[in-house]
């Protein structure tokens, strides 16, 4: 049986995803997309991409968190 998530990761979630498509869509516009690794990179993507790292982080810790008051509720 599985939880259902709280709101709040819901949010989280949907934030990450969206942070996430911007870079994506962000890097491939980028005139450097084809060239091997981030060096060649523009600084918007690069901010871009760790605005989306930064919300899945955010999400992991919560759901991390979230997981574990479920928990202890449960027991």
């Amino acid at each position: 049986m599985g939880q259902d998530p709280c709101q709040t990761c819901e949010s989280l979630k949907e934030l990450y995803r969206l942070k996430l498509n911007h870079s994506l869509l962000a890097a491939r516009s980028s005139s450097s997309w084809s060239r091997n690794g981030f060096a060649g990179w523009d600084n918007d993507v690069l901010v871009l991409k760790e605005e989306a790292l930064g919300a899945l982080r955010t999400l992991m810790r919560h759901a991390t968190e979230c997981q574990g008051i479920n928990r202890k509720e449960a027991a």
